[in-house]
């Protein structure tokens, strides 16, 4: 038996789930199994769970009217297994560009509703909203406003950013000041 690189090491099928999966089959194509067919089977699904086996045969039996062999059995499997971890793949994303997607999507969100209704902002908000928030439990990026962190809100309640934001916002207006002058 060659090593294939696909099989995962499930544990091996006991005889009575084996034959199950003949008797399910036999359930399709109306002939009983023999002893030596049945340790066939067993050596050749090595590696395959009896649940993968059986979504297999259903799905052959939903396709197809001929008899289902180990290799389309092990094809099937294989297919599955390449879809699951496709969709894994896919579902498996990066928590630092989800939050850049996601402010990103806060600041044309906000910006549109701004426009829409013709609200302004405070100018000490949109000056803070200019620099990204230094706060550990915050540290939004610029253009997003800022977040509770923790159980107390340390966010001014007239700008609604965190003080520590409008300082560093106050000390990049002074440098830029300073650099104009």
């Amino acid at each position: 038996m060659t090593t294939d690189p696909t099989r995962q090491a499930a544990p091996p099928m006991s005889r009575v789930e084996v034959s199950g999966l003949l008797a399910m089959m036999a359930a399709f194509r109306s002939r009983t199994p023999s002893d030596t067919e049945l340790r066939w089977w067993r050596d050749q699904l090595t590696g395959y769970s009896a649940a993968e086996c059986q979504a297999a045969i259903l799905a052959h039996s939903r396709t197809s009217p001929d008899s289902v062999t180990p290799a389309q059995i092990i094809g099937r499997i294989r297919d599955a297994r390449h879809r699951t971890e496709t969709r894994r793949h896919r579902l498996a994303r990066d928590p630092a560009a989800d939050a850049a997607r996601s402010a990103a999507a806060a600041r044309r969100g906000m910006a549109a509703v701004y426009a829409e209704t013709g609200w302004t902002r405070l100018p000490e908000q949109q000056a803070a909203l200019a620099v990204p928030c230094p706060e550990p439990d915050c540290g939004v990026p610029a253009g997003v406003m800022c977040v509770q962190g923790g159980r107390r809100d340390r966010r001014d309640s007239a700008t609604g950013v965190h003080r520590s934001r409008r300082d560093a916002a106050e000390a990049t207006a002074d440098r830029h000041q300073e650099v104009t002058r």
